[in-house]
């Protein structure tokens, strides 16, 4: 990683347990304020302790990010693709919460948020790629049509 040095919670609830920290900024001595990109990123409400180098984890940026969980999207319901009214409306808050803070764009810390990715991006103008898999379509244009990409989750 070029850059795993010092960062700093900018925002965080007080009280709470694991998961009550459902927003949380952070930004490294590198940040120059109003001249560095924001990344925004959605994050599912997992248990699961993020490693260096990990999307979640916030000492894997050289720049400012934001983060957000999404209460109450587990992966098996991202997975499956199917949320309740109140997982909609928790996207949409924290899509709006993210563009609050400034970001210049939004990812997500799942492949399987890919299923939202056409609903995140009717609520921001800001750019949205909510998985790696959003490359496919370039990958699969330097093989042969009857060739095949292997995808492992």
């Amino acid at each position: 990683l070029p850059h795993a040095g010092p960062w700093h919670v900018l925002s965080r609830p007080a009280t709470g347990g694991m998961f009550s920290n459902l927003t949380c900024c952070v930004t490294t001595r590198r940040d120059l304020p109003g001249k560095t990109p924001v990344l925004g990123v959605l994050k599912l409400d997992a248990d699961y302790t993020p490693v260096q180098g990990d999307i979640s984890y916030p000492g894997s940026y050289s720049y400012k990010v934001c983060f957000r969980i999404l209460k109450d999207l587990t992966p098996e319901m991202c997975e499956s693709g199917n949320i309740t009214n109140e997982v909609k409306q928790e996207i949409v808050d924290a899509v709006k919460y993210l563009e609050g803070q400034g970001v210049t764009g939004i990812t997500g810390n799942c492949g399987f948020l890919l299923r939202f990715q056409t609903f995140v991006r009717e609520y921001t103008s800001k750019p949205v790629f909510l998985s790696s898999l959003l490359q496919l379509s370039a990958i699969t244009c330097a093989y042969d049509r009857e060739e095949k990409v292997a995808i492992f989750t």
